[in-house]
């Protein structure tokens, strides 16, 4: 998946990662939780970015459904963390929308993220592993007390 924010709207290479977790198993209370990303800047414009995790509104989108148009619009802005070209992970705090969903219909909510460049900055295009690549899926890490 390609995370970029080339800082307008009529150009068409702005682009965001929407991820989704299944939290009803979770008991306790959330204490931290960190989204992990694997991936890097493959980019001719630059070596380094930043990428940024989102809540989104609450609502369904689908894999094969979700268009630009149609996915749920970001809300609350998250942790943020540096991509480079070197293959590496990226850990982003998350813990507030895992909370809220959580919280949300007796803990029987999903975690629906938005990954994408802090609004208003330009990036450059970092690549990030899916749920589909060999390995170095993108894994939502949580701490209950």
């Amino acid at each position: 998946m390609v995370v970029k924010n080339t800082g307008g709207t009529g150009n068409g290479y702005n682009r965001r990662a929407l991820l989704a977790f299944d939290v009803a198993g979770l008991t306790g209370t959330v204490s931290r939780a960190v989204l992990w990303l694997h991936g890097n800047v493959q980019d001719s414009g630059g070596n380094r970015t930043v990428v940024q995790a989102f809540a989104t509104a609450s609502g369904s989108w689908t894999e094969t459904g979700v268009t630009w148009d149609s996915a749920p619009a970001l809300t609350t802005a998250l942790g943020t963390g540096a991509v480079s070209t070197s293959h590496d992970w990226v850990g982003l705090d998350v813990t507030a929308a895992v909370a809220a969903a959580r919280a949300s219909a007796d803990g029987s909510g999903t975690a629906s993220l938005a990954v994408f460049e802090p609004l208003g900055a330009v990036g450059l295009a970092a690549v990030l592993n899916t749920r589909r690549s060999g390995s170095h899926q993108p894994r939502l890490e949580v701490i209950t007390t």
